[in-house]
């Protein structure tokens, strides 16, 4: 009995984390994968707004659909994601490929990400900071 859960144990940890190399290496597009992208992409986009689906073709060209929708599948198969976290994961990597204006995802660099999250920083103006307020029963 012991020797089974070990067994376990060690399958488990074989099992690879879903990482963002999906984005980086997506499925040849070759006439024989056109039909299994499709489905890739129908796959992902399960159980979502068809809008989601609409909005991943028509905001991402080449293979970032493919990747994107890869990457998804990856999440699911190991953290079963609710719907509205993947939905939101799409829409993050739709505009973060927007903003690099449709650069490969491999070609990504740490600063490309760095200039695409600092733009929604907001400034002291449009955020000041909190102040605690004065204890109203201070005597």
């Amino acid at each position: 009995m012991l020797n089974r859960r070990n067994n376990n144990q060690t399958n488990r940890q074989q099992i690879p984390t879903c990482t963002f190399k999906a984005l980086a290496s997506p499925t040849n597009n070759n006439s024989t994968s056109i039909m299994s992208n499709e489905r890739k992409i129908s796959l992902a986009t399960e159980g979502l707004q068809r809008s989601v689906k609409n909005w991943l073709r028509i905001k991402t060209s080449n293979e970032k659909p493919l990747a994107i929708s890869e990457y998804v599948l990856l999440l699911r198969r190991e953290v079963n994601p609710s719907q509205n976290y993947t939905k939101i994961q799409i829409q993050a990597l739709v505009e973060l490929s927007e903003y690099l204006k449709q650069k490969p995802f491999k070609q990504l660099t740490t600063e490309d990400v760095l200039s695409f999250l600092d733009k929604f920083r907001k400034t002291e103006d449009k955020d000041p900071p909190v102040h605690e307020p004065e204890n109203p029963h201070a005597t």
